[in-house]
């Protein structure tokens, strides 16, 4: 039971709110690019004003993001850019919130609950997306908001808590699709820890408006009703729940390894050595992502004699961790690969469970003057945040050859570039250039060529080593990174 008082509880959330605000102006502030999904959301966004959900659902098939990005342009005019900061910047501050509110149920005092509030702070995996334009944070946040409803309601099931459960997992699902795993998943939990009569009664509390509108759902499939083009994203559901195509597609990539790769004495192994390297891979991205800060000051917790008070909420996120890895194993054996972005949900998770013994740790080595473990906690802290926020390179020679190219280049010029990132920065900046994006290789066909070049990947192209390509703009950063217009003088 945690002993800090309900003042002490509301200034540790503002602070975090507010510094989570202030990390993720100062993130956004040091960049000097959008990221490439970015792009995509903004040109959906700009598609919903000029057309709706039709135009919209041209771009991408799951747009609520864009949607809310969209509408609050409508209501601030200010830019669709502008806004997509504002709103993941919210986002992150409810993150964060919503994770000091968690701790507050599995920690003892308020200095814990201090020190748990810097190690959100400071986690490198959230921090790492602070200045990108996502709809992943709006599932975290979401998703952990239900998490704490959930935690909520178990210790008190009310009509109320329910109904913000449903809503805060609905949200998350329109964020992302994979929280339909927690939406059906999430209450079965309560058989766990309640009565079997008590259980269903409760779990039929916590999922009223599901089932009020169950009926409308099943009219509305026998009419074969399809869902807005512009949410057909859907579908892909069964992608993962179609154990047939899951076992063909594993068989067809067991027989590669067997046949193409692996000799005679263990191709008998291949189906073994794909899962277990698949799933090694998953585990090593995770422990990768947490960070050997967080993993050595919490081995060094696990050292000391600190008994902590096991609670139906701390197997409940043992429960919810068990979830968030089911999604990544299914995408890992479907897709054969992980990105760093989509691990987020369950490092939060491995967080929230070893944050008890490593706050208990540290305010220990605080209460008996263990400076030199306090000085070591703080400098993996700082390190965490110094390396998510601040940029190793700068990437604004990409913007700035973008902004010259529209406003040097002759109007009605084609200009080809293989860089999303150069057509919405040239379309931004004027909305009339002529700029396409696809293959160099096509380059003869256009008037100008914008070329990205990377120091560490110096093979020359095409279009460089072409005497009828002309340079005639570069700009580089420090790191050796080049971004050039090149006049194509073949149509001259």
């Amino acid at each position: 039971m945690n002993t800090t008082s309900a003042n002490n509880i509301t200034r540790i959330r503002i602070f975090t709110a507010l510094a989570s605000l202030i990390l993720s102006l100062i993130a956004v502030y040091l960049d000097d690019l959008i990221n490439r999904d970015g792009v995509l959301y903004m040109d959906t966004a700009s598609a919903y004003l000029r057309g709706g959900l039709e135009e919209a659902a041209k771009l991408y098939n799951w747009p609520f993001f864009s949607i809310i990005i969209a509408y609050l342009h409508k209501l601030t005019s200010l830019s669709l850019q502008t806004n997509a900061y504002f709103i993941t910047g919210l986002l992150f501050a409810l993150l964060n919130d919503t994770l000091i509110r968690i701790s507050h149920k599995l920690l003892s005092n308020t200095k814990q609950l201090v020190i748990a509030a810097l190690f959100i702070l400071c986690f490198q995996p959230i921090n790492e997306y602070r200045d990108f334009i996502v709809r992943d944070i709006g599932y975290w946040a979401f998703a952990s908001l239900s998490l704490y409803y959930l935690i909520i309601f178990i210790e008190t099931p009310t009509f109320k808590i329910a109904t913000l459960w449903q809503l805060a997992i609905v949200i998350a699902v329109l964020f992302r699709l994979e929280g339909v795993v927690l939406l059906f998943g999430l209450p079965l939990f309560l058989f766990a820890v309640k009565k079997p009569a008590n259980g269903f009664k409760h779990y039929l509390l916590l999922n009223y408006l599901f089932i009020v509108i169950l009926p409308f759902t099943f009219l509305v499939a026998l009419s074969s009703f399809s869902p807005h083009a512009a949410f057909n994203k859907i579908y892909s559901v069964s992608y993962y729940t179609n154990i047939d195509g899951f076992l063909a597609t594993l068989n067809e990539s067991v027989l590669v390894l067997k046949t193409k790769i692996l000799n005679k004495y263990s191709e008998d192994y291949a189906g073994l050595i794909l899962i277990s390297g698949l799933v090694v891979m998953l585990f090593y991205k995770l422990i990768k992502t947490l960070g050997v800060g967080y993993i050595v000051i919490y081995l060094a917790s696990r050292q000391q004699k600190v008994s902590i008070n096991t609670t139906s909420t701390h197997t409940l996120l043992y429960y919810f961790l068990a979830l968030n890895l089911l999604i990544l194993v299914a995408f890992v054996l479907r897709e054969y690969f992980i990105t760093t972005r989509w691990t987020v949900m369950t490092l939060i998770c491995i967080l929230l469970l070893i944050l008890p013994m490593l706050c208990s740790y540290l305010e220990a080595a605080w209460t008996t003057k263990r400076y030199s473990i306090l000085f070591f906690a703080g400098i993996i802290l700082s390190f965490n945040i110094a390396d998510s926020i601040i940029q190793s390179s700068s990437k604004a020679y990409i913007k700035n050859t973008a902004t010259w190219a529209a406003e040097n280049l002759p109007k009605g010029s084609k200009i080809l570039t293989d860089e999303k990132i150069i057509q919405y920065y040239a379309k931004s900046h004027q909305a009339s250039t002529n700029i396409f994006v696809g293959k160099l290789k096509n380059y003869p066909n256009y008037d100008y060529t914008i070329v990205i070049k990377k120091k560490k990947n110096p093979n020359e192209n095409i279009i460089t080593t072409d005497k009828n390509a002309l340079n005639i703009y570069s700009q580089k950063n420090k790191k050796g990174d080049s971004a050039s217009i090149y006049k194509i003088q073949l149509n001259q």
